[in-house]
């Protein structure tokens, strides 16, 4: 069993306050182009106070800021069923209250002392974004996808020399980022195959769904004693893949899904000079829910979470001097678990006409 030490010096109070204001405009070329033009203005204002380890002393932090946020969206109607998109996007990461309060808490799950700073920095993101998009019938898509993302300032919980000669937690701002990457997003259904006899007929209830990316991606700092000056963007991955199955029958109220999920390798630990990072390696996890309709009133629902409970394995990388090898030391390794729910639920019909 596990219980904190609590100490008046980790309470702090936050207040924050955030208005918005939007204005877009559409402006139609030619019948086959649009522009989605937008401007978004957000007052921010955050006020953060709270003891340090100095009872005298009072932490605070403020932060008060005008931003605008510009977008433009152009599409090209090529035909009803085709058509071009080319976007841009201006949006912001700013820290969360943990990340930016000036103080130290004790993370059980990574078993290290995490810091908070608070002279960090709101992230500022530029989206660039082309994409083609094919409506074959109501309800399938095709999406091509090519994006840049520019980052300014991109928080990172990066490693940092303890007193105690061991490694701390703190958050802090990289100088710079980017990620480039594509896209594909599939949504195909077999209502057409209605039509068929035989076997393929069993198919029509069918839908089958695919996203995949790729993704590069570096991220820049001049921090002494972080491993790399110039590698991934902590937790981005390679490559994420996307894929669900789904089948929905209306004459006998059934529904039933299968989902899975599989991510390249990201850095989960910024290493220093004399550590290796530390990557979570990828897992396979698929999902399983199975809802049925009783007399259009009574529903059972089924699942299962995690069927393969792979192990999340946490390892750090280090290339031999002696050859090309590529040693694996694991960091940390569990089980998730592999979970099951079962619920019940009655569905209440009101005739609204009496």
């Amino acid at each position: 069993m596990y219980r904190e030490d609590y100490k008046t010096s980790y309470k702090y109070r936050v207040k924050n306050t955030l208005l918005a204001g939007y204005l877009s405009l559409r402006i139609p070329l030619f019948n086959f182009i649009n522009i989605y033009g937008g401007l978004r203005a957000e007052k921010y204002k955050m006020n953060l106070s709270g003891p340090s380890s100095t009872p005298e002393y009072v932490t605070k932090v403020r932060r008060d800021t005008l931003t605008l946020f510009p977008s433009i969206n152009v599409t090209f109607n090529i035909t009803e069923k085709h058509l071009f998109r080319l976007a841009y996007g201006k949006t912001i990461n700013r820290p969360e209250y943990r990340e930016i309060a000036p103080f130290s808490f004790y993370e059980f799950k990574e078993n290290v002392i995490v810091y908070g700073n608070d002279s960090l920095q709101s992230c500022r993101i530029n989206n660039f974004d082309f994409r083609y998009e094919f409506y074959p019938t109501p309800g399938e898509l095709i999406t091509i996808c090519g994006f840049y993302k520019d980052f300014k300032n991109p928080i990172e919980a990066t490693w940092i020399p303890a007193s105690s000669g061991e490694w701390d937690l703190r958050f802090i701002n990289a100088n710079h980022a980017w990620s480039l990457g594509a896209e594909i997003d599939i949504r195909k259904n077999f209502r057409s195959w209605s039509s068929k006899g035989g076997f393929l007929k069993t198919f029509k209830d069918f839908t089958v769904i695919l996203n995949a990316s790729i993704i590069k991606s570096r991220v820049e700092t001049d921090l002494l004693y972080v491993r790399d000056k110039n590698r991934p963007m902590y937790g981005q991955s390679p490559f994420i893949v996307n894929a669900g199955l789904y089948y929905q029958n209306d004459k006998i109220n059934l529904s039933v899904s299968l989902l899975y999920n599989i991510f390249g390798k990201r850095i989960v630990g910024i290493g220093t000079p004399d550590i290796p990072n530390s990557y979570e390696m990828p897992r396979n996890a698929m999902d399983f829910t199975i809802i049925k309709l009783f007399a259009k009133s009574f529903q059972v629902k089924f699942g299962i979470k995690d069927i393969f409970n792979e192990p999340v394995l946490i390892e750090q990388l280090m290339k031999s001097e002696l050859s090309d090898e590529t040693a694996r030391i694991t960091v940390k390794s569990f089980k998730p678990g592999r979970s099951f729910s079962l619920g019940f639920s009655y569905i209440i019909k009101y005739n609204q006409n009496k």
